[in-house]
């Protein structure tokens, strides 16, 4: 222990009378052992720490599946969970929930919050206990009691952290609902900003819809019991859904299929692969940082070869040299690491930011024990990887020939300066390779068609107050407040073109899944139909500027009660699909709803929309008269002839002034709704183009480290050959070529490498080949037209040599 704090003490002293050298090493170590920092914090934080649920390990979510219709995932139908929760025994319990915003009000202003409103043995499902209170229990859901439990983090912001909040009434959607618990301060579930859980019996049909079998609302969730696995859970439920689809046919005709997921997999599933692959990256920037700091240490090894040789010949072994290298070198390490820790602190604080809500569990990303214990333990490893090879090769050379020396590097060492110089070109070509395909992916991506035009025009969600409205009044009482409300903004100056609907395009939100049959004798009678449907007003389409591609559009009023088939229009993909070669615009089909049967006319056929996403292709859609389906959220387009942001103001005041309990959800603009849904590719595109601008910084610092060091050791020689005649060209044509030769053979190695990366990031990719030659290219042109940069500048110094002066220092 003496002699290993004698070291440190003289590491410390070394490293203080190279403030230059340490201050690049440190600085050097710091970048990488932080970006790894941050980077460990995400995985950690969203994919190592386990759930806060008992026994999550248990955990799924269920879905019914229609394989015909390639649907995977689907929601359940109230009977449906019921069938399953009856005749499934591979389960301990199943519950089930539907989310929804609801408004808070009896405040000053109304508040909107994210609900989950379940069914029974929620709670007991998941198995979380509540902080204060009660959870909620069967017997609230069978006698649709409204009673509730919030957030931890709502009771905080909200209530002031009142102990006597249970018991309370809040005013939820007009409604009085008890509060009965509050929720753990780590439970976030269904979303990370559901704030209240009430039962889903409370809800009516008006809000959720008619609860029959062709209503699959519901998102399943199950704890699998004892000794189950999750192939026997799902071939049980496959089973069970197989023998409902034969007993129902007219609902369940295709839904013969389930399918089980781990929980964990639902909520990180999206992100997993694109987060290790970006661990992986930074992985390689370490690497690239040991490489420059081994050369660092050979190039201070020669400096101190006559120090190193005075201690050999005064008896210290080579071990012993050896471990006081060593101890200098994770002495920098642990330097490093403090100064990258400080780093990652403002680099998680930045990614999360530059992430905005495409992560999930990003409460849970910090700087915490597990993250500085990686930290350090990377540091250690990095210590001894950078600092073996440079200290073995001081330790074991020759006394006598490095007291008689002038500080030269040896060719041996030159040799190993020059084959890390070749492997971090090879990972930094491998890392910008990674970023220019991710660049190209993401630009190919931003430039799809959504099928509408986002320009000038904003989207104004709407939750309509139908608090003191009767029951029986509800639906037309939408209709007339959606009229009104159109009827006003309408009429604001700058005002184009006004359209209503309850889904926006790219988001997915409330897609009702349609089933129809042909009634007009244009194919199989028989034959099941499948779109998703949107319910808009006549002005819509107009609003979004999508075209109409034949037929006629929605007319403002329609007759349901007329008992005529009313008008739908459908988009270019449903057209082909259901009646190909044929025109679909006239053709009759028929829909059934429970109990009720619904002819409707195609009246037109529109041009496709990208509704699930830009890099989703376009399902068949069919949009519906709004007042078939009236809803309690809206939203409203609203096109401008100038800025749409001009308009906000005025849009604010004419809804309050329609209902001053009528909050606004959200303005924003259809360009933004368009960056929303791009946001997570444009968060991991980011990611791998700044850790790959660091590697080729870093590879372009090594290289021109590596050339410096190698024309100040030759000083003299290219003294004496300007003396003999050289010109500059020759001089620069030596040096530059020297180190492009180690340059391009980095750049061969690391594209042959790049391919096993491009193949790792093909699911990451949208439009573009793993291969693809102008990001291989671009990558390669940049970073050889950087590196020679580098080569040029100590080449250009070398031809500034005085042959006088090298001859005399000779």
């Amino acid at each position: 222990m003496h002699s290993l704090i004698q070291d440190i003490r003289y590491a410390f002293r070394q490293l203080a009378r190279a403030p230059g050298f340490t201050a690049v090493a440190v600085l050097t170590l710091a970048l990488a052992i932080g970006a790894n920092a941050t980077m460990f914090s995400l995985v950690n934080g969203v994919l190592l720490e386990p759930l806060p649920y008992a026994d999550a390990a248990r955990l799924v979510r269920v879905y019914e599946a229609n394989p015909e219709q390639n649907i995977r995932q689907g929601g359940i139908s109230p009977p449906g969970l019921e069938d399953w929760r009856a005749q499934a025994s591979s389960f301990a319990a199943m519950a089930a929930y539907q989310g929804m915003p609801i408004f808070l009000t009896g405040r000053e202003d109304p508040l909107e919050l994210q609900s989950a409103f379940v069914t029974e043995d929620f709670f007991g499902v998941l198995g979380v206990p509540v902080q204060l209170g009660r959870p909620l229990t069967p017997s609230d859901v069978q006698q649709a009691s409204r009673s509730i439990v919030i957030s931890d983090r709502l009771w905080r912001a909200a209530f002031a952290v009142d102990p006597a909040i249970v018991g309370s009434t809040a005013v939820l959607g007009g409604q009085p609902y008890a509060v009965v618990g509050v929720a753990p301060r780590a439970f976030r579930f269904p979303t990370p900003d559901t704030d209240v859980w009430g039962p889903y019996s409370v809800l009516s049909e008006i809000q959720v819809g008619r609860r029959i079998r062709t209503a699959r609302v519901l998102q399943g969730v199950a704890r699998l019991a004892e000794g189950v696995s999750l192939e026997q859970a799902q071939a049980e439920l496959t089973t069970i859904a197989a023998s409902l689809a034969v007993e129902y046919p007219d609902s369940n005709a295709g839904w013969n299929a389930a399918t089980v997921v781990p929980l964990r997999t639902t909520i990180v599933g999206a992100v997993d692969r694109a987060l290790v692959v970006v661990f992986g990256v930074v992985g390689f920037m370490l690497l690239i940082s040991c490489a420059n700091l081994a050369n660092l240490l050979l190039a201070r090894g020669v400096s101190r070869s006559k120090e190193i040789a005075i201690r050999t010949s005064l008896g210290a072994a080579p071990v012993r040299i050896v471990r006081q290298l060593l101890t200098e070198s994770l002495v920098l390490a642990l330097l490093g690491c403090v100064v990258g820790l400080v780093l990652s602190v403002g680099g998680v604080q930045g990614v999360l930011a530059l992430s905005g809500d495409t992560l999930p569990r990003a409460e849970d990303v910090r700087i915490d024990g597990p993250v500085i214990a990686f930290a350090f333990l990377l540091a250690g490893a990095t210590g001894l990887s950078f600092g073996l090879l440079p200290a073995m090769r001081t330790a074991l050379g020759t006394p006598a020939n490095d007291l008689k020396s002038r500080g030269f590097i040896g060719r041996q060492s030159r040799r190993l300066a020059s084959t890390l110089v070749v492997a971090e070109v090879s990972l930094a070509v491998v890392l910008v390779i990674g970023a220019g395909l991710m660049s190209r992916s993401f630009l190919e991506l931003k430039s799809v068609d959504p099928g509408f035009d986002p320009d000038s025009a904003l989207a104004v969600t709407v939750q309509y107050n139908v608090a003191d409205v009767p029951i029986s009044d509800i639906g037309a009482h939408l209709v007339r407040r959606r009229g009104e409300i159109i009827d006003r903004l309408a009429a604001l100056p700058g005002v184009t073109d006004v359209g209503a609907t309850n889904s926006l395009p790219l988001r997915a939100d409330f897609w009702e899944p349609w089933q129809f049959t042909r009634a007009d004798g244009s194919g199989a009678p028989d034959e099941m139909l499948r779109t998703d449907g949107s319910y808009v007003s006549s002005g819509y389409l107009n609003a979004m500027r999508i075209p109409l591609l034949r037929g006629e559009p929605l007319p403002a009023q329609v007759d349901l009660a007329s008992g005529a088939p009313f008008p739908v229009l459908i988009n270019e993909t449903a057209a082909r699909r259901f009646w190909p070669g044929q025109e679909a615009v006239g053709r009759v089909i028929r829909s059934t709803r429970g109990t009720f049967q619904m002819q409707m006319r195609v009246a037109g056929v529109v041009a496709d929309v990208r509704q699930r996403g830009l890099a989703a292709e376009p399902p068949p859609a069919m949009y519906l008269p709004q007042a078939l389906g009236p809803r309690i959220v809206n939203t409203f387009v609203v096109r401008s002839a100038g800025d749409a942001l001009a308009l906000v103001a005025p849009i604010r005041q004419v809804i309050q002034e329609i209902d001053p309990n009528q909050p606004i959800r959200s303005i924003t603009t259809m360009g933004g709704v368009m960056s929303e849904s791009i946001a997570r590719d444009r968060f991991f595109t980011i990611l791998f183009g700044l850790f790959g601008g660091l590697a080729l910084v870093l590879a372009t610092v090594g290289v021109y480290g590596v050339i410096a060091h190698s024309v100040g050791q030759r000083t003299q020689e290219i003294g004496v050959r300007i003396a003999l005649g050289a010109r500059a060209v020759d001089v620069l044509r030596m040096v530059v070529g020297g180190g492009m030769r180690l340059v391009l053979a980095g750049v061969l190695i690391g594209g042959l490498s790049s391919l096993l990366l491009a193949r790792v990031l093909e699911s990451q990719l949208y439009g573009v080949s793993a291969t693809d030659p102008l990001a291989f290219t671009t990558a390669l042109g940049v970073l050889i037209a950087v590196a020679l940069l580098a080569c040029y500048m100590p080449a250009r110094r070398a031809t500034r040599i005085d042959p006088m002066q090298a001859l005399r220092e000779e």
